[in-house]
């Protein structure tokens, strides 16, 4: 419908795509947002990855015959690893909103890959928003730190693993 991408970018919505969705336009997106949900973890041994969100990534067809999930993946790590660090200095800077918005686009292609856990990490700094509970930031802070790790280790295994089955 005519106008529903302005009304969707309005209420703040960071891309709009239609229906059907066409795969190169969902590709677009999708490397766009990871160039720039709720799953708790039970035990240390959890996986953090849900295998069957990278299973539907697996569909998508990189231009130039690459793995586009192996590109989804070291752009996740490039990016998710200075975001990481903003919400570091936001966390000494007692800054909770400035974490709340680096949450934001740090859950936003942490889902996309299938890291929920991570997602649900970021979702509970951004309730925080607007709160002075210095004792919660710290808390859900140091959670989301400990399954950003996991959730790097895992991406990497995956991706080590499927360039050992490309050779």
């Amino acid at each position: 419908v005519q106008g529903d991408q302005q009304k969707c970018l309005d209420a703040g919505m960071n891309d709009y795509l239609s229906k059907p969705i066409d795969r190169r336009a969902l590709q677009s997106v999708l490397l766009k947002y990871l160039t720039k949900e709720p799953q708790t973890v039970k035990t240390a041994s959890d996986p953090v990855i849900d295998r069957n969100i990278l299973n539907q990534l697996e569909d998508l067809q990189a231009a130039g015959g690459g793995d586009p999930l192996v590109e989804f993946i070291n752009s996740f790590l490039r990016t998710s690893q200075s975001r990481m660090e903003n919400l570091s200095k936001y966390f000494y800077d007692k800054d909770i909103n400035g974490a709340a918005r680096e949450a934001h686009s740090l859950k936003a292609s942490a889902q996309i890959l299938g890291a929920s856990a991570l997602g649900s990490s970021c979702q509970k700094l951004e309730d925080l928003k607007d709160k002075n509970d210095p004792a919660a930031f710290s808390e859900i802070f140091g959670v989301l730190n400990k399954i950003y790790q996991r959730s790097c280790e895992e991406l990497t295994e995956i991706k080590r693993q499927r360039s050992e089955a490309h050779e």
